[in-house]
């Protein structure tokens, strides 16, 4: 255990009490957002920020990224709902792969599997040139470059080119994307999926990993769109449980993790 690790693990373990997390308590929030603040006085002529984490450091880009986040990812409270069922799940894998759709530039569900459990493989996936090389960057700056595969494409229910604010990439579905990769449907025991109400149609095209894999589904709904993966996995035989700010865990044969 690092230093680092060894000083953050107390705080770490108060951050599960629902008071001390951002959505739990504004006044927690107000000072929480406060000292984020303070901190990113620090980076007044940098484009980013520098932030240590459990995990690593994380180099984290101005642009679309609050100061705010930074305290999320120093106390290791990001989506603090999904935290004990995915670090449960990561700990249990001997095996097995987890895609981290909408990688973003941090790369957060990336790095920590790849640093709590090096028997697992990850495939991050993160359509932005932006946000993509920020991605490789922090990923090869941890260590964990040669044991996470990076896609730069955008997963969907089709296979074309899409505008995403501006930029022209190629959408594909996840089950042909695994394919190409030749990765085996069995094999994926994670889905985690965050691509800003997109999630719907990102389930749709992976129809044969659901009904194959079965993995376990994490997912973060922005809009009525993307709430209907409730009913759509329901009948794909996963329980589905809702978690406060909007985020679903989704497990096969009505399982979760202790």
């Amino acid at each position: 255990m690092s230093v680092i690790q060894r000083i953050l693990k107390p705080l770490k373990c108060l951050s599960r009490y629902r008071i001390l997390q951002y959505r739990g308590s504004n006044v927690v929030y107000l000072t929480l957002t406060g000292i984020s603040k303070l901190y990113a006085l620090f980076f007044t002529t940098t484009d980013y920020y520098i932030v240590p984490t459990p995990y690593g450091k994380l180099y984290l880009p101005k642009k679309g990224y609050s100061s705010g986040h930074i305290l999320t990812c120093l106390l290791d409270m990001v989506e603090p709902q999904w935290q004990p069922y995915f670090e449960s799940l990561i700990r249990c894998m001997t095996e097995g792969v987890l895609v981290d759709i909408g990688a973003a530039a941090d790369g957060w569900y990336s790095l920590k599997a790849c640093k709590m459990n090096p028997k697992i493989r990850v495939v991050a996936v993160e359509p932005s040139s932006f946000e993509f090389y920020w991605l490789i960057n922090n990923l090869t700056l941890n260590g964990c470059r040669e044991r996470i595969s990076l896609l730069k494409v955008a997963l969907s229910d089709t296979d074309e080119i899409v505008d995403l604010n501006g930029e022209k990439v190629h959408s594909m579905r996840l089950d042909e994307l695994l394919k190409a990769a030749g990765i085996a449907y069995r094999d994926v025991k994670i889905l985690k999926i965050d691509v800003e109400g997109m999630g719907y149609r990102v389930l749709k095209g992976a129809l044969k990993t659901l009904q194959i894999g079965k993995p376990h589904i994490f997912l973060e709904v922005h809009d009525s769109e993307e709430a209907k993966t409730k009913g759509f996995l329901e009948k794909l035989n996963y329980k589905v449980v809702y978690l406060p700010g909007a985020m679903y865990v989704a497990t096969p044969n009505h399982r979760l993790p202790n």
